[in-house]
């Protein structure tokens, strides 16, 4: 297997399991989770639920093209880059995904500003490499498989509005 792919998959398979650990640490350890919701209105939450789920799938979609049918020596994106720059990205994805949780349960615990700023700049970090990939997947060249490529570019359009839209702005307004 290529370098970069083994890279990406480190990436993938330890950030992943700190955003999932984070999140089954807040869960068990928080004594109320609505707490983690503010006053986001309740009809907005199955809203989030649909969404996180199909964020999860298509992240999938996205491993699935990025990590199996993609061959790193090939891939071009745009003109200056290569395959190099999807774990850059995916970290960038997964490093303040984790950090969320535990930065929220501090806030909820002590409120401080600093702390809600980095709640926010995780946040926008998010959902702005979730762009990226975005970007990234639309100038990637070759674009074969045809079908996984459009899989994981339609996911990677449901990442990006549950993470930028969603977790980014929405969140925040109603939080506070």
């Amino acid at each position: 297997m290529h370098p970069l792919k083994w890279a990406l998959g480190l990436i993938v398979l330890l950030g992943g399991t700190a955003v999932l650990g984070s999140y089954v640490w807040g869960v068990a350890s928080i004594p109320n989770v609505g707490e983690f919701w503010g006053a986001t209105p309740e009809g907005l939450i199955p809203l989030y639920t649909v969404s996180m789920l199909l964020g999860a799938v298509s992240f999938f979609a996205i491993l699935w093209f990025v990590l199996l049918k993609l061959d790193p020596p090939e891939v071009r994106i745009g003109e200056r880059f290569g395959y190099e720059v999807f774990p850059w990205i995916l970290a960038a994805i997964l490093v303040p995904s984790a950090l969320w949780m535990p930065l929220v349960a501090l806030y909820v615990a002590e409120p401080s500003e600093p702390v809600w700023w980095a709640i926010r700049a995780s946040l926008f970090v998010v959902g702005f490499a979730s762009l990226a990939l975005v970007a990234a997947l639309l100038r990637v060249e070759p674009k074969v498989p045809a079908l996984a490529h459009r899989l994981a570019l339609a996911g990677s359009v449901v990442f990006t509005a549950h993470t930028l839209i969603l977790d980014a702005l929405l969140w925040p307004a109603f939080f506070r």
